[in-house]
């Protein structure tokens, strides 16, 4: 296959009429399954497995190995994940895991196809298309809302591996989602959603004293917001506490 001189992974699909397999889907056997990531074949199917297979489980599986293979460099698993994302026929809590998984993979390897993925997804999902600003929260469908919170999520797991920081896109989306929250309209609350961003930007590590200094403020006005708007349990005050600490 290699001595072909084509790509062993695309050779390796198109030559075997299997399209997957699963070893013990029942989990009956007391043993670990390895997949090694540089398997020649097992991407595509593992690929094969996400879009044919129902079993969310199986799914899973499928996005935890596609997403290593990211963080080998693998340019196609970045698009099987994002479609993955993309897919409102797909389990929402699969589509959330593609989500997180784009996001800690994401890196210069792929040049930055996982963040790429997850900002076009924030964009065309959380976005007015007429201001490029973000959207009134409705959060009626759940569905939605789990992989928006992915979504959001995953962008503050996305570190440029050579500076040891956070993404600058990445950081200016979670700062814009948060400075830019309208729940105005809105019939659930949306102290899940905030805090969801605040621990984002929490687990970030800003490139800057100028981006640090953004989110320090952004921070500080949140920790007042319960004395405005009370949330359940204080988790807003709470978060906003914790990621100043």
């Amino acid at each position: 296959i290699i001595e072909s001189g084509g790509d062993p992974e695309l050779i390796a699909a198109m030559d075997c009429p299997v399209h997957y397999v699963r070893v013990d889907p029942e989990f009956e056997w007391m043993g670990n399954i390895e997949q090694p990531v540089k398997q020649i074949g097992l991407e595509s199917m593992m690929a094969q497995m996400l879009e044919r297979e129902k079993d969310v489980v199986a799914q899973t599986v499928a996005v935890e190995f596609l997403g290593r293979r990211v963080e080998n460099g693998s340019m196609s698993a970045v698009l099987v994940l994002d479609k993955c994302l993309n897919s409102e026929n797909t389990f929402c809590r699969v589509r959330a895991e593609a989500a997180i998984a784009l996001g800690k993979s994401a890196s210069a390897k792929t040049q930055w196809g996982g963040l790429n993925a997850l900002v076009r997804h924030y964009r065309a999902n959380q976005c007015d298309a007429d201001t490029g600003k973000p959207k009134q929260n409705d959060f009626r469908d759940l569905a939605k809302t789990i992989v928006d919170e992915a979504v959001i999520t995953a962008l503050g797991l996305v570190v440029d591996s050579e500076t040891k920081r956070s993404h600058p896109d990445a950081l200016e989306i979670l700062i814009e989602r948060l400075t830019y929250n309208d729940n105005e309209g809105n019939p659930q609350s949306d102290d899940g959603f905030v805090t969801t961003i605040i621990d984002a930007l929490a687990r970030s590590l800003p490139p800057n004293a100028a981006t640090l200094s953004t989110i320090v403020e952004l921070l500080y006005l949140y920790v007042q917001r319960d004395e405005r708007f009370p949330s359940d349990d204080m988790c807003v005050t709470c978060a906003a506490i914790r990621a100043l600490g």
